[in-house]
């Protein structure tokens, strides 16, 4: 199971009235000022898409708009629970059935929250296999390409606002077409053999 968060967007156009400057200069006041949102999400994904459509919820997390939290940030206290509670329980219902506990990989990248000591305890206390994650590696995670695919979806709405992004953003998520998600895993392969080529340059 291939796992990582990302950050949704939503800066609404439009905010305020509009006035013509001239290049290079700035505007005589700031009544357009813009305000964005964001949403903080982490979920899952494997080729195995007998159960769950080979992916997990997604889970709303610090860092979004409105939601309250003792941290500005997730911490490692923060992850280790979001991990206890919510995301390798969704991988386990997703994997057990067919490879048993401990059967099954589970792959994170090397963000601060998934390295601590706190972390890695908890981890290596649980029996399924953990990815090694070498550090300063290329990301090839094809989540990163399904993360690509919901901003584009998203950046197609015009219907967005503060309320309904947070529902946008899990509906967009549970809406993946099968055949996107087939499509960036079989992309693995060309993609290493790429970077390879490349001696890991882009």
């Amino acid at each position: 199971v291939v796992t990582d968060s990302k950050y949704f967007w939503l800066c609404p156009r439009g905010r305020g009235r509009k006035i013509w400057v001239r290049y290079g200069e700035s505007p005589p006041y700031r009544g357009f000022k813009r305000s964005c949102f964001k949403v903080h999400v982490y979920g899952g994904v494997t080729k195995y898409k007998a159960t769950h459509k080979g992916r997990t919820p997604l889970f709303v997390t610090v860092g979004t708009t409105g939601l309250k939290s003792d941290s500005k940030g997730v911490t490692a206290h923060v992850y280790k629970k979001l991990l206890e509670e919510k995301l390798v329980p969704a991988c386990q219902r997703m994997m057990e059935s067919q490879w048993g506990p401990t059967g099954w990989v589970f792959q994170q990248d090397n963000a601060r929250p998934h390295t601590a000591k706190v972390t890695k305890e908890w981890l290596a206390s649980q029996p399924f296999k953990k990815m090694a994650w070498p550090a300063n590696s290329p990301d090839l995670s094809w989540i990163e390409s399904i993360w690509a695919w919901m901003a584009d979806q998203l950046n197609r709405r015009p219907d967005l606002t503060k309320e309904n992004f947070q529902q946008a953003v899990l509906e967009t998520w549970d809406a993946i077409p099968q055949i996107v998600m087939d499509a960036q895993y079989r992309s693995i392969r060309q993609r290493m053999d790429e970077c390879v080529a490349a001696q890991g340059g882009h």
